[in-house]
């Protein structure tokens, strides 16, 4: 099924098992940073809010990045060494296996200019990831049909997805890009905060207290944009 959309003491624990608790601890941080290549299209978990009606709508921060990390859209720059993905019509990311989903009202959403939502229950992707797509779940894919071609760095903006649920765990994303060099297709992959039952709660922000919040930079802006008075 498919939708879519236009837009060490005595007492402690002896020296080898403290050393191997961190080298544990520090094999499980590098395969969770193997899980995403550093140099693709990668969403950000940002806000839970109430609404509409009883459901929540989840926000994501999406970034276009090159081998730099992510850093580089915050910077704004390319190092000379790395060779920066870029972003072709057809070129996509989906977040998979998404509990509790809306799919009309994820679709009546607004994506960002030259984006196509689109609920299915499969994500094709050129390499396949190592975890496993459920067809059981629905996943949201936005498909990019702006059709410019887009380099890395770059925020290419706020995406939303509506589910019933406001508790949170780790789901996979999974994404398609082209190389700058020879213009094939690459794929990435990695794991993002989504709707879960299994989870602890996330926060929800009510609607008035983003308004507020709008609302209170919009003030700080206008106070420092204010001439200075001799």
């Amino acid at each position: 099924m498919r939708l879519s959309r236009s837009s060490g003491g005595e007492h402690g624990p002896p020296f080898r098992s403290v050393l191997a608790c961190a080298l544990t601890a520090l094999c499980l941080v590098l395969g969770a940073v193997s899980t995403a290549r550093a140099d693709t299209i990668i969403p950000v978990f940002g806000t839970v809010t109430n609404g509409p009606g009883a459901n929540f709508t989840w926000s994501y921060k999406v970034g276009l990045q090159g081998a730099g990390g992510i850093s580089e859209i915050l910077s704004g720059t390319v190092g000379a060494a790395n060779a920066p993905p870029t972003l072709a019509n057809g070129d996509f990311f989906a977040i998979t296996d998404v509990f509790g989903l809306d799919a009309a009202a994820t679709l009546a959403l607004v994506a960002p200019p030259g984006w196509v939502t689109v609920v299915e229950n499969l994500t094709f992707n050129y390499q396949p990831p190592l975890a496993v797509d459920s067809a059981a779940l629905p996943n949201v894919r936005w498909t990019w049909t702006g059709g410019s071609t887009l380099l890395s760095p770059q925020a290419l903006g706020v995406f939303k997805l509506v589910s019933s649920l406001n508790t949170v765990a780790k789901t996979l994303y999974v994404g398609n890009d082209h190389k700058v060099a020879d213009g094939s297709q690459q794929s990435n992959f990695g794991q993002v905060e989504a709707p879960n039952p299994f989870g602890p709660p996330a926060v929800p922000l009510p609607q008035t207290a983003l308004a507020g919040a709008a609302l209170c930079s919009l003030i700080r802006c206008g106070r420092s944009r204010q001439p200075k008075l001799n």
